[in-house]
């Protein structure tokens, strides 16, 4: 005779059942947590390995790149504590009219930090009309026309997909002491040239940038919209090899992410005081005015003063933008300027 037996349900109540629920409440919070962290950490994290990384793979400076290109005729650049830092120069890019006010104004706060210094812009002549190239010369710009570098694969979004002709400025060696190049939505707001003492020679640097900030908060990356380099044809050669490697970068910024990958472990890190991303006060905007007095350069990443007059969150560093202009406007009389540039043009 089968036995039967009648199962009877435990009903947990009481302090018991309370604290199932916690405890399965705090567990599902540390689970929530660990997968904050570990998201926020791939964040923060390259994405790639790059074989970039390897210097048996890629050379990245003037001494390992004309070994691998069997040459001999570079001049070794003799570096003393005494020795006279002569041949640099700013650069900048303009790849449309739109960015002239940017370019205006940057060549203008550079000039008045750095009045004994040439400044440079690199431009595409069907983009760029002879009353623009008329006013930025009128500023002081020299500028230099150059072919367009396209992204070497699909991804690259549309506002990013001239910056790879940036990378062109390698190839000006004839400054070789240094250039420092700003993207034309920055502006300088003090002195940035003692920076050329950072690649001499005797330092073993050749490269230097600030973090970016994404989302408001620091990156493991630098942003390429302010560089301090050293040109040179070899350096400049492996660049238009090894920007070509489809894979071996994230092409979502660019130019930007090739040379993170490129230099990532042998360039040298600036303070981001010498270039203050506008994205800092998407989370922190207190400290734009506990890092003010310390600005070398602010970049209007987020927003552009002269593409959209509504400051939002950003009332600080559009104050300081709408001043400076100002201030240029009366100092250089900039409606005669394009007056003049316009009757040129017909």
């Amino acid at each position: 005779m089968r036995e039967t037996y009648k199962y009877t349900s435990l009903k947990i109540q009481g302090p018991p059942r309370l604290l199932i629920k916690c405890f399965f409440i705090i567990g599902g919070l540390a689970v929530f947590g660990v997968l904050l962290i570990f998201t926020y950490d791939n964040i923060k994290r390259q994405r790639y390995e790059s074989p970039f990384y390897s210097k048996d793979y890629a050379c990245h400076d003037t001494i390992t790149c004309r070994n691998k290109y069997n040459s001999s005729s570079i001049e070794e650049t003799n570096d003393n504590s005494n020795q006279t830092i002569s041949n640099v120069a700013f650069f900048t890019s303009l790849y449309s009219d739109e960015y002239l006010k940017g370019t205006m104004l940057l060549g203008y706060t550079i000039k008045k930090h750095h009045p004994n210094h040439e400044m440079y812009l690199i431009y595409f002549k069907e983009k760029v009309s002879e009353s623009t190239l008329c006013q930025v010369r009128a500023m002081g710009w020299k500028t230099k026309a150059i072919e367009r570098i396209p992204p070497p694969w699909e991804g690259a979004p549309a506002i990013f997909i001239d910056q790879f002709s940036k990378l062109q400025i390698w190839s000006f060696v004839e400054f070789k002491d240094g250039i420092i190049y700003l993207d034309s939505d920055t502006i300088v707001v003090k002195r940035v040239d003692q920076l050329f003492e950072l690649i001499k020679p005797s330092t073993g640097f050749e490269f230097a940038a600030a973090p970016d900030v994404l989302w408001g908060k620091d990156s493991n990356n630098f942003n390429a919209g302010f560089m301090l380099l050293k040109p040179d044809k070899y350096v400049y050669a492996e660049m238009m090899r090894t920007h070509k490697i489809k894979g071996s970068y994230d092409i979502g910024f660019a130019e930007q992410s090739f040379l993170n990958e490129f230099f990532r472990y042998r360039y040298l890190r600036l303070p981001e005081t010498f270039n203050i991303n506008l994205s800092i006060m998407d989370l922190n905007p207190h400290l734009w005015k506990m890092l003010l007095p310390d600005m070398h350069v602010v970049h209007y990443t987020e927003q552009k003063p002269f593409k959209n007059p509504n400051p939002g969150i950003y009332v600080e560093p559009y104050k300081l933008w709408n001043s400076l202009y100002e201030e240029m406007d009366k100092t250089m009389n900039l409606s005669g300027i394009e007056s003049i540039c316009e009757k040129t043009e017909q």
